[in-house]
């Protein structure tokens, strides 16, 4: 890609030249581009859906984009806090890893969660239950001080089953949730 410097016929100029041509300023200077090709075609749901989401996407990140958590994202990828936000509400969390080896159904044990999100997973929940699905305990997990991905429950009641199943949810900050469920023969 060509640039020029001190351009004196662009400097200043914005929009479309003889709808062949459309300029825009951006903070690296001017940028030259096609002129959008429209057509007559109606839109498809699918269309419709996506544009609603990303109507709201940017309602999101127009309030999102002061909070704390996205400025040190948005400075190591050069990007707004804006862009951050707005992409953040596109990527739910994920669970990637649980790991159940230590639980025996006793009080005291753990279980590990790995969640990930490309900015910040604000929460894990636990519910455990037995094989006829009655509730045994439930709360939320906490963040490893150190990897931030890692999070654990210590159990505070014995099970008094044989099997369990365990239901887990991730949050992050546009309130997007990941939930999986482990069963666990104990």
């Amino acid at each position: 890609m060509a640039k020029i410097r001190k351009n004196i016929v662009l400097a200043g100029t914005t929009g479309s030249i003889g709808r062949q041509v459309v300029v825009r300023q951006t903070k690296h200077g001017a940028v030259l581009g096609a002129h959008p090709v429209t057509t007559e075609h109606p839109i498809t749901n699918n269309q419709r859906l996506a544009r609603e989401k990303f109507r709201v996407a940017v309602g999101y990140a127009k309030g999102a984009k002061d909070r704390p958590e996205y400025q040190q994202p948005a400075k190591s990828r050069n990007l707004s806090t804006f862009n951050v936000a707005a992409a953040d509400f596109f990527h739910p969390p994920e669970l990637v890893d649980v790991d159940v080896s230590e639980y025996e159904g006793k009080a005291g044990q753990r279980i590990w969660v790995r969640a990930i999100d490309d900015v910040l997973v604000t929460d894990v929940q636990i519910a455990i239950a037995d094989n006829q699905n009655v509730l045994i305990e439930n709360g939320r997990m906490t963040r490893d001080p150190i990897d931030k991905t890692l999070w654990v429950y210590t159990a505070t009641k014995d099970a008094n089953t044989t099997q369990v199943k365990i239901k887990l949810e991730a949050i992050d900050l546009p309130k997007h949730a990941a939930r999986t469920e482990v069963d666990k023969v104990i």
